[in-house]
This record gives structure tokens, C-alpha cells and sequence, in this order.
């Protein structure tokens, strides 16, 4: 439920363009702010890059994981995770007698075949004892 809102919740475009000027702006003055107070040029120079690259940085990491779910190589693999999930409950089923109904009403006949409680789902993909 919490990935389903992550996806569907988008990130406000206004928002982020203002973190993308203030990001700008911020590492267009870092190299005015260290030379008034740094008198080598080198070390000006060093600190203004190193400083302005860990904010463009995080920046980046921000904005992929903004939208982890999309098709980059950093996203997660959603049908891959989907798909074991999937294979562990149907092998957890099988291993302990279990029978797939087709969801008709199951041995019981009370229309809502064998019914897996959480706790019961938590032992099942190996969770618990």
C-alpha cells in the first residue's frame, strides 16, 4: 500500500524547480563566498567544486528517488518482486497439503476457500517460527 502511494503521489514541479534554481544559484555564489575568505586560489577553487558537487549530488539521488519505480537501472525491479512473492506463497501452499481452488469456496465450503491470516502469511514466506 505504501509503494502503491509513492508511485501514484506525485512530486510538486514547482518544488523542484525552485530546489533546481536554489541549487544553481548556490553553486554560482560558493566560489564569490570561499574566495572572501580563502586567499589561495587553488584551495578556493577545491573547496567551491567539492562543495557545489555534493549539493548537485544529493540533488540527483533526490530526483531518482522521487520515482522508484520507473524503468531506470536504479529502479526496482517491481514484476521481478512481484513474480517471488507470487512463487513463495503458491510453494509455501503446496508444501504444506495445500490445494488451489481457483478461489471457489475451498474444503470448508464457506466461500472463502483456506484463508491465510496474516501470522499465517508471515510463516509461510519465512518470516516465522
Amino acid at each position: 500500500m505504501v509503494s502503491r502511494k509513492v508511485a501514484e503521489t506525485p512530486f510538486p514541479m514547482p518544488f523542484a524547480q525552485v530546489i533546481e534554481w536554489l541549487v544553481t544559484i548556490f553553486s554560482l555564489s560558493v566560489p564569490l563566498l570561499f574566495s572572501s575568505w580563502l586567499s589561495s586560489t587553488y584551495a578556493v577553487g577545491i573547496f567551491s567544486f567539492v562543495t557545489s558537487w555534493v549539493y548537485l549530488a544529493m540533488n540527483e539521488v533526490s530526483r531518482m528517488l522521487e520515482e522508484p519505480f520507473g524503468g531506470d537501472s536504479n529502479d526496482l525491479p517491481l514484476c521481478l518482486l512481484h513474480w517471488e512473492f507470487n512463487n513463495r506463497i503458491v510453494q509455501g501452499r503446496y508444501a504444506r497439503g495445500w490445494k488451489w481452488d481457483g478461489g471457489k469456496g475451498g474444503k470448508k465450503g464457506k466461500g472463502r476457500g483456506d484463508a491465510v491470516s496474516p501470522s499465517r502469511l508471515g510463516y509461510i514466506l519465512g518470516y516465522g517460527g
